[in-house]
């Protein structure tokens, strides 16, 4: 299949079907320390977790604030689960550092994964949401506490801090969605201030920071070294709503079989040297 059918849903409806597990670019294992140190970092005693607290609450002061992650285009993948599991095992007692808190991971993607990945019980710790990351609608139709769509109306309100994303993981979603075509403007709503980008990796971080608290985190995991060099070319205008605060290369990969790539009308393989695998860290402005 050429590269740009990495962005359509048929390509991961027709793939689904055969493939039991796939891990893009880095495996669960080296990638979950270095989530859970991102983690670590949320300061407990910060606003962003004591307001948690203070409303999640509800006669219920004993329960650390819950911490939301949201694993998108999780595809195959078995990040959620082995991470739900990794950070169930974590100390969560206050006096641990970053502590005092109880963590809930999402799986999503716009396709729905094969059922032999992950069995019920399962699913039943690290719940499945069906989201279009280019879609704001969709996005808000499945915040963490969101059971299905909102009414039209409400969509262009103001969305409250306590009812976004903690923190989003992909791990190369972002290099899918950037292989698709250049995307039509959605229509204005009610109250909308803002045209979203037509790029569509802009289009994405555009969405993505309407769903996450400020102060919130994105891990991204990308084959390019510059796959958010548009964030730092527009300042701090405040368009996409996000700075990155840390980029490093966590690990080298190549494709033994090439890339498969259109030329024209016929069909071409490349083979490439081994590229480097960069994980940015993201925050929400």
């Amino acid at each position: 299949m050429p590269t740009t059918d990495f962005w359509s849903p048929f390509y991961w409806q027709t793939r689904f079907s055969t493939e039991n597990n796939f891990e893009w670019l880095v495996p669960s294992p080296t990638l979950i320390p270095l989530v859970h140190e991102i983690l670590l970092s949320f300061p407990s005693s910060s606003a962003f977790l004591a307001q948690k607290f203070s409303q999640e609450g509800d006669g219920q002061e004993d329960e650390p604030p819950k911490v939301t992650i949201l694993h998108v285009g999780c595809g195959s993948s078995t990040l959620g689960t082995q991470l739900q599991a990794y950070l169930d095992g974590q100390p969560q007692s206050p006096s641990h550092a970053g502590g005092g808190r109880i963590y809930q991971v999402y799986d999503a993607d716009y396709v729905k994964p094969p059922a032999s990945i992950m069995s019920a019980k399962e699913e039943a710790k690290v719940p499945f949401k069906l989201v279009d990351l280019l879609s704001t609608e969709s996005l808000l139709s499945n915040l963490p506490h969101q059971e299905g769509p909102i009414p039209s109306d409400d969509i262009a309100k103001a969305i409250e801090e306590e009812q976004k994303w903690d923190l989003i993981l992909d791990k190369s979603t972002c290099d899918a969605i950037s292989t698709g075509p250049q995307l039509s403007p959605p229509p204005f709503s009610a109250g909308q201030t803002e045209q979203a980008p037509a790029d569509p990796v802009e289009r994405m971080t555009f969405n993505l920071s309407k769903v996450v608290k400020k102060g919130g985190k994105w891990v991204s995991i990308s084959y390019s070294p510059i796959r958010y060099s548009f964030l730092s070319d527009i300042g701090n205008d405040g368009k996409y709503g996000w700075k990155v605060v840390r980029k490093e290369m966590v690990a080298m990969t190549s494709i033994p079989e090439g890339r498969r790539i259109r030329d024209g009308d016929q069909e071409r393989i490349v083979y490439e040297p081994e590229t480097g695998v960069w994980m940015y860290v993201l925050e929400r402005a």
